[in-house]
């Protein structure tokens, strides 16, 4: 019976401790992880460029999701 009550709040006591980090680590974590997806994100676009019918034109491409940023070429 002591076993079980010893062991009762020392759980109790980990519930204590370990259920208030948990919600402060991830509120800490969730703000760095937009900035790094968002600098990521940003540093994928690249700009393409075409000479058509005697004219330069250019296109940005996103390589990380493989599909083009602009949806027609635009002249120079």
């Amino acid at each position: 019976m002591k076993k079980a009550k010893k062991y009762l709040i020392l759980m109790g006591i980990c519930f204590i401790f370990c259920g208030n980090n948990q919600g402060m680590v991830a509120k800490s974590m969730c703000p760095n992880t937009v900035i790094a997806d968002s600098i990521t994100r940003a540093k994928a676009i690249v700009t393409k460029t075409r000479v058509y019918h005697g004219k330069k034109q250019h296109r940005r491409w996103d390589s990380l999701n493989h599909k083009w940023v602009d949806p027609h070429w635009i002249d120079d």
